[in-house]
């Protein structure tokens, strides 16, 4: 008895007596032992006469539990299935007057997961289905409201023939009523079995669940766009709400790409915040340090040497801003616009710019094209090679050799660039491309834009860039480009 006590006052501190819903808590028997206030006025009877009562009697003026065909009982489904159930049913009061309500009943399992209880659910929509009498009258209500939401909305009985089709089902598709109704899902859009749409509307229809997919896509002869879709299952088969959520979608989208944009440009912020305050403040202190010493310093040939010294670090600040520049520029490009033009003649063009850097180092550069090598360039591949023979050249001891080479792997030419210097680390070999990236001990100086340029670029012209190690000591820096068709 106590037990029962405890269990009313679950009940009852759950359910509050002034929802619209009638609420039973049932017995194993389909004896009620719990009713709301909202079920004792839809019945019409005191609720002592309904306490004790088993609920078909109660709801259905019946001696025996509901039966099919005309109110299979969804107490014996739940007792079958040990799930949730839920049926349309009709309930009649005490003076026999018909209620439509849609039925929903919940079991309550021990600890050992075995059924003692059932909790009923029932929502009264009389309004919106009447007795067989005035049904014509009703579903012309009924088609009235459907077709003034600006939702699609079609219905489909359990073997997925179209019963309903509103008219924003046929502004959306451009499919008319009269070709829809009456025809299978699969007919009327036989790409919908390579989906998983007519799985979704099965197991609503078998299991009697409510189910909601969100932002599906569809992209086909009829619909393109985004929706969100709901599928409620009836006594005939299943109800389905679609609402194109395209335009919410494209926000959606366009605001993340906006908070990317905005993530790399405080990127970018701390970037050039970074370059002004560790590489740049060195080159500028040296000037500003060695024109004191000049002004103090009248010697004609310490002069020549302290400008020489002010003309190479001011390169220096030049190369930084330009590389800078250089990068911000091409992290707000995705695509760069091609011509058919021959590889060699960009190396050659980035051999020549290293040139002075080459000789001050007395370093041979060794590349010797093996005819034209076409593919589709953008002028900024320039930008690839004079980058990596810079570094190759700085990071070099002098009198030492690079060489660089092309080869023609098929669908694509590989370019290497092998150098003799003080080589990467393994576990550097990645980070040296990522400019937000420290490396530790690689004995390369500057903002380290040059490779992020590099990297970038490469990416844009759908290729790949990587560095190994150079059997003979140093490292080879390897790029990859695809080649035209039919080349």
């Amino acid at each position: 008895m106590q037990g029962k006590k405890d269990v009313l006052k679950d009940f009852a501190g759950v359910i509050l007596e002034g929802i619209s819903e009638s609420i039973m808590l049932l017995s194993k028997e389909f004896t009620i032992i719990y009713s709301n206030t909202s079920l004792i006025k839809s019945v019409k009877m005191p609720l002592k006469e309904v306490i004790g009562s088993p609920c078909y009697r109660i709801t259905h003026h019946l001696d025996e539990p509901c039966s099919p065909p005309h109110h299979p009982c969804p107490l014996t489904e739940v007792m079958k299935t040990g799930s949730p159930c839920a049926r349309l049913h009709t309930h009649l009061d005490k003076n026999g007057n018909r209620r439509y309500v849609e039925v929903s009943v919940y079991p309550l399992k021990d600890e050992n997961g075995d059924i003692q209880r059932f909790i009923h659910i029932s929502r009264d929509i009389t309004q919106m289905i009447k007795s067989e009498k005035s049904i014509q009258e009703e579903e012309e209500k009924y088609r009235k409201l459907t077709e003034s939401i600006s939702d699609v909305f079609f219905a489909l009985d359990r073997d997925l023939n179209y019963t309903y089709w509103n008219r924003a089902s046929e502004k959306l598709t451009g499919i008319r009523a009269e070709d829809a109704i009456g025809k299978n899902l699969f007919e009327v859009f036989p790409d919908a079995r390579e989906t998983v749409i007519g799985k979704i509307y099965k197991e609503a229809i078998e299991t009697g669940k409510q189910t909601t997919l969100t932002e599906i896509k569809f992209e086909n002869e009829n619909v393109k766009g985004f929706f969100d879709i709901e599928v409620y299952p009836t006594t005939d088969g299943i109800s389905v709400f679609v609402k194109d959520v395209t335009k919410r979608k494209t926000a959606e989208d366009t605001l993340m790409n906006y908070s990317k944009k905005l993530e790399e440009s405080n990127r970018l912020k701390d970037l050039f915040t970074d370059i002004m305050h560790h590489d740049m403040l060195n080159p500028a202190s040296i000037i500003f340090l060695k024109t004191e010493t000049m002004l103090e310093d009248n010697d004609p040939e310490d002069v020549t040497d302290g400008l020489k010294l002010i003309l190479r670090q001011a390169e220096r600040i030049i190369e930084m801003i330009e590389n800078a520049s250089m990068y911000a520029k091409l992290q707000t490009i995705d695509k760069l616009e091609f011509e058919r033009e021959d590889i060699n003649k960009y190396i050659q063009d980035a051999i020549l710019s290293n040139e002075n850097m080459q000789k001050e180092k007395d370093i041979e550069v060794i590349f010797k094209p093996k005819g034209k090598q076409l593919t589709d360039l953008n002028p900024s591949i320039e930008t690839v090679f004079v980058n990596l023979i810079s570094n190759a050249i700085k990071y070099s001891p002098e009198n030492s050799k690079i060489i660089i080479d092309v080869k023609d792997e098929k669908d694509r030419y590989k370019i290497s660039i092998a150098d003799n210097g003080i080589g990467i680390m393994d576990e550097d070999k990645e980070k040296i491309f990522d400019r937000f990236e420290r490396v530790k001990n690689t004995g390369v100086k500057g903002t380290g834009l040059g490779l992020a340029i590099v990297k970038k670029c490469v990416l844009l012209h759908r290729g790949d860039v990587w560095v190994e190690d150079n059997p003979d000591g140093g490292s080879i820096f390897n790029v990859v480009l695809p080649k035209l068709p039919g080349i």
